[in-house]
């Protein structure tokens, strides 16, 4: 498939169209919505990969992932140690960080208009959205940036390891995606927000949609990504 490096999120920017086609070239149904597209191309996906992982006896190295019109990905995946064969040591857990936090959080760091849609029950491949917004592109940069590093602070104080996760988008683009897990974190600049309506289109889908104010940020210790840049500089 020409699909396989990229995710959902990549996925649904295309025109139903070009998805549809690549369904029928696997023989697959391309009715439904164009959320079901996207499912059923994800499928498709895992189904490669399973036999991909079937026939080799070492992973592939990692490296950036590549789509149409210059697209990126670039993963934070943590890096394993193999345990000594002698003396296996029990794995530390995957740490993830819940929506609502990660929505709070972009909120108190001042990014704009920030909602939580959750959409466990229309959405075959993520549980939540987070949307917010910024002034500018170099803005939306930092924001994902400081998204991963929530991540990975949390993980280094719980003494796991992080999620995969990573950023799309191209330098300069309005649109950026932090992969968290089963979070997918949209940050868009005003117009391209009002241009996608990512908050209509899942809420017609039947996405549940919270507003979330900086004042949600409670006084117990809830770090902001403020402080936590602060720290990690």
């Amino acid at each position: 498939m020409e699909f396989t490096s990229l995710t959902a999120s990549s996925l649904l920017k295309l025109p139903a169209s070009v998805l549809r086609e690549e369904l029928a070239r696997e023989n697959v149904g391309t009715s439904g919505t164009k959320v079901a597209i996207v499912g059923k191309l994800l499928d498709l996906v895992q189904d490669e990969t399973r036999r991909a992982a079937s026939t080799s006896a070492e992973p592939a190295p990692s490296a950036p992932l590549s789509g149409p019109a210059g697209f990126t990905k670039i993963f934070r995946t943590p890096a394993t140690k193999r345990p000594n064969a002698d003396h296996e040591q029990e794995s530390p857990p995957t740490i993830y960080v819940e929506p609502a936090e990660i929505a709070e959080a972009l909120a108190a760091a001042h990014a704009r208009d920030v909602v939580l849609l959750d959409i466990s029950r229309c959405c075959p491949f993520a549980t939540h959205f987070v949307v917010a917004s910024g002034r500018s592109p170099q803005q939306l940069r930092g924001q994902a940036e400081a998204v991963l590093d929530l991540l990975e602070r949390r993980a280094d104080r719980e003494g796991g390891v992080p999620c995969p996760a990573g950023i799309e988008g191209a330098p300069g683009a309005e649109w950026l995606v932090v992969d968290v897990g089963p979070t997918l974190v949209h940050l868009l600049t005003p117009a391209a927000r009002a241009y996608y309506d990512l908050e209509g289109l899942w809420t017609g889908q039947g996405a549940e949609l919270t507003r979330v104010e900086a004042p949600a940020i409670t006084q117990q210790g809830a770090e902001t990504l403020d402080r936590m840049r602060a720290d990690v500089r």
